[in-house]
């Protein structure tokens, strides 16, 4: 089993690398690779790369069973899109994590959707992922029996859809602040812009 796990390229999130880092020395068989940014914790037990890029990166999400990290939407709706179950831990802005809590924001709207495995705090970790292995491994021993893979978010599902227009544009139908979703990745001292600034990617 491969667990990727990435916080985005802009500001670092110790806490959770930490976090998951702690949590990898009792699962020595999941193979874990974190993209760690710039972050002052240094993992010992987890591949750590500081930054991937865009190509790089989708290609670990696709190879690997379950993604970990911060509520950026256009990672986590990568995820789901590839059908991979998700645990999400917002930035916390009081804690000088983010500029502002919208990241709580874009958590909040979307940890009902299926895939979605939402984190209140670090502590919660363990808990949670021993839930989405358990899971994992249901839906393996169903597929073997011809049942089928990974969890259900029907394409097209008109649930994740509507939570996704809703949140780009607002409740009242207005453009909503998401200044804090572009990510950037660097690769051989070149950065490349994922998303558009001012818009969700």
């Amino acid at each position: 089993m491969r667990v990727l796990i990435t916080i985005g390229q802009q500001l670092p999130f110790d806490r959770l690398i930490e976090g998951v880092d702690q949590l990898a020395v009792d699962y020595p068989d999941v193979e874990w690779i974190a993209q760690i940014g710039a972050g002052a914790y240094q993992p010992q037990h987890m591949k750590a790369l500081t930054n991937v890029d865009q190509a790089a990166f989708d290609t670990l999400l696709s190879t690997s069973d379950m993604l970990i990290c911060h509520a950026g939407i256009g990672t986590i709706m990568g995820a789901l899109t590839l059908g991979r179950p998700v645990l999400v831990m917002a930035r916390d802005a009081e804690r000088g994590e983010h500029r502002n809590q919208h990241q709580q924001a874009t958590l909040e709207r979307l940890k009902d959707l299926p895939g979605v495995h939402p984190l209140g705090q670090v502590e919660d970790l363990a808990a949670v992922f021993s839930q989405v292995i358990a899971q994992l491994s249901d839906t393996q021993t169903q597929a073997g029996q011809g049942g089928g893979q990974g969890f259900d978010i029907g394409g097209a599902d008109p649930r994740l859809l509507a939570v996704v227009r809703t949140f780009i544009r607002g409740d009242d139908g207005s453009p909503v602040e998401t200044s804090g979703t572009v990510e950037t990745v660097e690769t051989s001292g070149t950065v490349e812009t994922v998303g558009t600034p001012g818009a969700a990617p």
